[in-house]
C-alpha cells in the first residue's frame, strides 16, 4: 500500500495538486492546515488543523492498513495518547503542525510528520513523504519538492 502525505500547506492548494499528479498512490492524506475547502485539496483526505478555521475537516481519521490501524491529527501526540491508541491497534500515527519532517518509533507505534508543503521550519526545505506498507512494516521517504 503506497500513501502520500502532505501538511501545512497553508493556502497553496495548488502545490497538493502537483504532488498528485507526479506521485500514483493508493491514497492521499493531508495533516491539516489547509486554510481550504476540502473540494480543494482533493484528491486528499484531510484532517483540521489549527488554521483551519471555518472549515468541516475531522479531527482526525483513522483507517486500516496491513501493518495495523494508522491514525492522523493535526497535533503531534503525547506519551499517553500513544499508549491508548497502541492498545487500540494503532501501529502508525501521522502528524502535522510543526512543520518539521519526523519518521521515529514510540512506544510501538511509527510517527510521522511530513513536513510542511509551504512552510518548513527544518532548514531542509518543503516536502512530503511516502509511506509504503506491507505485513512486514513501514518504509517513510521524504520528497523535496
Amino acid at each position: 500500500m503506497k500513501i502520500i502525505l502532505a501538511s501545512d500547506s497553508h493556502g497553496d492548494s495548488g502545490v497538493l495538486s502537483r504532488i498528485a499528479r507526479l506521485n500514483y498512490a493508493d491514497m492521499y492524506l493531508f495533516a491539516g492546515d489547509s486554510e481550504a475547502p476540502d473540494r480543494e485539496i482533493l484528491p486528499f483526505l484531510g484532517v483540521k488543523g489549527n488554521c483551519d478555521a471555518g472549515f468541516d475537516y475531522p479531527s482526525h481519521l483513522k483507517m486500516d492498513t496491513p501493518m495495523g490501524i494508522l491514525y492522523m491529527s493535526h497535533y503531534p501526540p503525547d506519551k499517553e495518547l500513544l499508549k491508548h491508541l497502541y492498545l487500540e491497534g494503532v501501529r502508525i500515527y501521522v502528524h502535522g503542525h510543526t512543520h518539521i519532517r519526523r519518521n521515529e518509533e514510540l512506544l510501538g507505534i511509527r510517527i510521522i510528520c511530513p513536513g510542511s508543503v509551504a512552510r518548513p521550519r527544518d532548514m531542509k526545505g518543503p516536502s512530503y513523504a511516502l509511506l509504503e506498507i506491507n505485513d512486514g512494516g513501514a518504509k517513510v521517504s521524504f520528497k523535496d519538492i
